[in-house]
């Protein structure tokens, strides 16, 4: 598996970005352990987000600065994050930066959990100070990561110490749906078996659809009438979602966006997560 990051680390700016010890984390090396090349990801419209302490701004950026076409700074509280449009392999690429102090390191603000890995030059390996306790629990955490990498699958992460951001959520697994990647983790699956029964949304037969799911409260629902059920519930969040007036600045997520959002099955009421109703991806 490590095999694949071969792709990246063939790129000379990688490496030497790596070298003067910035450090890669997040979609960029998740996508490079899954097999893709660096230029499909840059091709894709996606951002390279790496860190690295302020010291070594002015070093990184006398190396940049002349190859990079576009430059945007962006200050925050713990630091600045500079992002440089450059030109690899003869494709746009961006990268982002985020110089911060050695005695504040970046806040890790994940969304799902293949984005935890971070890459430097002295190795591949996890950043994560909240998740939940069954990854805790893995025995290896790092081996896990990877081979969901290259599976292309991905879990979704909420960490303790953010404010809930279902829609930032949903917009992240869509994005990755669309690139080939699969949900896993969620309430409702495709099934082959379905019951003699009918959809608890439209009252007609399963038995004649040919893409049936089944929720973890174990009702059926053709995937059309359930994909309908939960667009019309998570709309519906997004337009009663308030922002809580105690909610401090420093819960590092978007107010515009921030809260959650729930949908519940149409037969018993169940609630689930927003996000844990989004299907895999492909019916079996």
């Amino acid at each position: 598996m490590a095999g694949t990051l071969n792709k990246l680390l063939k790129l000379k700016i990688v490496r030497d970005l790596l070298s003067m010890d910035v450090a890669f984390r997040g979609s960029i090396v998740a996508h490079a352990l899954s097999g893709d090349h660096p230029k499909d990801f840059w091709s894709a419209g996606n951002v390279a987000h790496a860190t690295a302490l302020s010291s070594t701004q002015t070093t990184v950026e006398r190396y940049l600065y002349p190859k990079a076409s576009h430059r945007s700074v962006e200050v925050q509280t713990h630091g600045k994050i500079v992002k440089y449009c450059l030109t690899i392999d003869g494709e746009d690429a961006y990268i982002a930066i985020h110089f911060h102090g050695a005695g504040t390191p970046p806040v890790n603000f994940v969304q799902v959990d293949v984005d935890m890995l971070a890459l430097t030059r002295t190795g591949l390996f996890i950043v994560s100070n909240d998740t939940d306790e069954s990854f805790l629990r893995c025995p290896v955490p790092l081996l896990e990561i990877m081979k969901r990498c290259a599976e292309r699958e991905f879990k979704v992460v909420e960490m303790q110490q953010f404010f809930p951001d279902h829609i930032s959520i949903l917009n992240k697994q869509t994005a990755m749906i669309n690139s080939g990647w699969r949900f896993v983790g969620g309430a409702v699956k495709y099934t082959r078996k379905c019951p003699s029964d009918v959809c608890c949304v439209c009252q007609e037969s399963l038995q004649n659809s040919e893409e049936v799911v089944k929720t973890s409260c174990a009702h059926y629902y053709h995937s059309k009438c359930w994909k309908k059920h939960c667009d019309h519930s998570i709309q519906k969040g997004k337009e009663q979602l308030s922002i809580p007036s105690f909610v401090p600045p420093h819960t590092w997520s978007n107010p515009d966006t921030r809260g959650t959002i729930y949908v519940e099955c149409p037969m018993c009421r169940a609630s689930f997560k927003s996000w844990e109703t989004v299907l895999p991806e492909k019916p079996l």
